[in-house]
Parts: C-alpha cells; sequence; structure tokens
C-alpha cells in the first residue's frame, strides 16, 4: 500500500512537470514560429517570449520544491500533495523560508535585469531614429 502510493506520487510530481516542460517548449516553438514570419507578428513574438518566460519560472519552482516532495514521499510514504505541504510547514517551522525565498529571488532580478536591458534597448531604437544617425559625423 504504501509502495503504491510512493509510485503514484512520483508519477503526479512527474506528470506535473512533463506538462510544464511541454507548456515551455510550446511556446518557444511559437515564439520561433512568429520570428520567422516577419509580417508585423512582433507583438506576438514578445508575448510568446512573455509566456515562455513565465512556465520557465514555473518549471524551476516545480523542480526545487518536488527534490523536498520526493524525499518525503521516500521516507514517509505520503502522497505528492500531502508532502508539498508538509515541506511548506517544514520550511516555516523552522525557518527556513528565507532560503526558499533566496533560492526564488535570484529569478526576480534576472527578470528585473531582462526588463531593464528591453527598456534600454527601445530607448536606443528610439534614439536612433530621432536623431537620424549619420555615421560620416563620427571623429575617430
Amino acid at each position: 500500500s504504501v509502495l503504491c502510493i510512493m509510485h503514484r506520487s512520483i508519477c503526479v510530481g512527474s506528470l506535473l512537470h512533463a506538462l510544464i516542460t511541454t507548456l515551455r517548449v510550446l511556446a518557444d516553438w511559437a515564439r520561433n514560429n512568429a520570428q520567422s514570419n516577419n509580417e508585423g507578428s512582433g507583438g506576438a513574438a514578445l508575448l510568446f517570449c512573455v509566456l515562455q518566460c513565465l512556465l520557465s519560472l514555473v518549471e524551476d519552482i516545480i523542480e526545487y520544491f518536488n527534490q523536498w516532495a520526493y524525499a518525503f514521499v521516500g521516507i514517509y510514504g505520503m502522497s505528492y500533495l500531502e508532502s508539498g505541504k508538509a515541506v511548506i510547514e517544514l520550511f516555516q517551522a523552522r525557518g527556513c523560508s528565507a532560503i526558499l525565498t533566496n533560492q526564488l529571488s535570484m529569478y526576480v532580478l534576472n527578470t528585473v535585469v531582462l526588463i531593464t536591458g528591453m527598456v534600454c534597448g527601445i530607448v536606443g531604437i528610439l534614439c536612433s531614429h530621432w536623431l537620424a544617425y549619420d555615421p560620416s559625423t563620427v571623429f575617430w
């Protein structure tokens, strides 16, 4: 009975991870298709890029929790959902939520860097169009 619960729990966790990974790969494929069609589909490519980034974040979070949840499944024979709840309760009870927050803050910082880079790129493009850059005026 416990062995059956363990097998089902591992299957549920793996299925969840596989679904998110499949959605991320489909978003990547759709983004590449939108980029290859140069007929005004820049907005679609940007939308799929944002979707791919969000799915990648969810995939990383699931991978992080799966390693803890699988340990609880193997040690205590809990179901996947019970072990996930127990992991969160353990983090909160032991004050380890700072470790979890520290691990996940990396994704927030990377997102801020990505957005800042995009804004700087857009400002650079706008400035180059407005200032009508002439390469013959550069002094070397």
